[in-house]
């Protein structure tokens, strides 16, 4: 359980012991729910479930020496003018509805592509109970070179669906692709979550994809709420009662979590991920601090604009406060603020409206193929934000807002994700 205290609507990391008021989550069925993808993350010995395309002379190895995690990861090698995948067919006993989710994510790895062919890519054919069929979206990888990185999709059945085959592609390329911890669930949860405690003011409801479900007020001793919601990610219930204690609890346990708190690490949040929408309240943070003198403190985590299309550019689109002070150039640690694009465009990271994010849909160092790269960056990767915050914080309370600062045009709003918030002493 994540204990916090909360004053003026923001939560407190609480360091005192004070009676949390007890959080309840349970949803039928139980989460997480089952990965349609048998041996996902290839820790098998064998390509045991997987069909490689075509079946002799194509390459594909279960790889050993390079994995997103575990020990494992599917390698398939880029051969030119030759189609090469490998499929798994999944069939449900119960057809998922149509107007459920499906909820896709991949890490995948490339290296050495030919920009200038089709990327490597997933593809999914899902097959419905009327006789027809279709191709759904799945996540896009990019074109260029890249590391681990994770890609997610969430689409709408379309159609009542009975039965699926998912491929794993790599055609007419260069290069190598890897491909590891997969995810496939699908459907909806009945969700329930029961609080109780003394004089409750607040309940909220956050979900690791795609962020904040519900925020209610609460008042009594008792708060109880059911509803539908996606089978997929973890759910973190935060709870704030009269006397200022905010309590959170994140169902299920370890499932998208944000990293683990110890002495020097302190998590702004217990969920992975916050999701800021446009023309929103800041989501903030009040976190008590001992005394530091002679100890630096950073805040760190990852941001983007969410764009699922992927990489396009950047701007300014998140403001970064605290206890009052708009962050900017000089608490920049990383990355730097004036940057140098591969087109030869130059960039500043912090202005007016907060700092510059990438638009993208995954956070990983870029290709110097790409025009958008951020060459004059030694890691290329403008999705890691570390700001040096000694100066701005003090023994005792402090406040951190996070909030997106795009202003959304009739035709597209962007969210602003967040991975990872904390505090670091060192």
């Amino acid at each position: 359980m994540f204990r916090t205290l909360i004053g003026a609507g923001v939560s407190l990391l609480a360091l005192g012991a004070v009676a949390a008021p007890e959080i309840t989550i349970t949803s039928t069925p139980a989460l997480p729910l089952e990965n349609k993808l048998r041996n996902a993350s290839f820790e098998e010995e064998k390509l045991m479930f997987w069909v490689p395309i075509p079946k002799d002379d194509n390459g594909i190895v279960i790889d050993k020496e390079n994995a997103a995690s575990g020990g494992q990861s599917l390698k398939i090698p880029g051969v030119a003018g030759k189609n090469i995948n490998a499929y798994q067919s999944i069939k449900w006993e119960t057809p998922v509805k149509a107007g459920e989710p499906i909820y896709v994510r991949v890490s995948a790895k490339k290296t050495d592509p030919d920009i200038d062919k089709k990327p490597a890519g997933l593809a999914c054919q899902l097959y419905f109970a009327d006789g027809n069929r279709s191709y759904i979206r799945m996540p896009l990888l990019p074109k260029e070179d890249y590391g681990w990185a994770t890609f997610e999709n969430i689409v709408i059945a379309p159609s009542d669906v009975t039965a699926a085959t998912f491929y794993l592609c790599h055609y007419d390329q260069d290069g190598v692709q890897w491909y590891d911890d997969l995810m496939f669930q699908t459907g909806n949860v009945e969700l329930t979550v029961s609080v109780k405690g003394d004089d409750l003011k607040q309940v909220t409801l956050r979900n690791s994809v795609t962020g904040t479900v519900f925020t209610e007020p609460a008042s009594g001793t008792e708060f109880s709420k059911t509803l539908s919601v996606p089978g997929f990610g973890s759910y973190c219930v935060e709870v704030t009662d009269s006397k200022g204690m905010k309590t959170a609890k994140l169902y299920p346990e370890g499932v998208d979590a944000n990293v683990a708190a110890s002495d020097t690490v302190l998590p702004l949040t217990p969920v992975k991920r916050l999701v800021l929408a446009p023309l929103k309240p800041a989501d903030a943070f009040k976190i008590e601090l001992p005394d530091l003198t002679g100890k630096k403190v950073y805040l760190e985590f990852l941001a983007r604009n969410q764009k699922p299309e992927g990489l396009a550019g950047y701007t300014s689109s998140l403001k970064v406060t605290v206890n009052g002070k708009l962050l900017g150039a000089s608490e920049l640690v990383t990355p730097k603020n004036e940057f140098t694009t591969a087109s030869g465009k130059g960039g500043v990271v912090a202005g007016n409206n907060g700092y510059a994010l990438y638009y993208n849909n995954s956070f990983y160092a870029i290709s110097q193929e790409n025009t958008y790269a951020p060459v004059s960056l030694e890691s290329r990767n403008p999705f890691e934000f570390k700001l040096d915050v000694t100066a701005l914080v003090k023994a005792g309370v402090n406040t951190i807002e996070l909030r997106n600062a795009l202003q959304p045009n009739p035709k597209l709003t962007f969210d602003v994700y967040v991975e990872n918030p904390r505090l670091v002493i060192e």
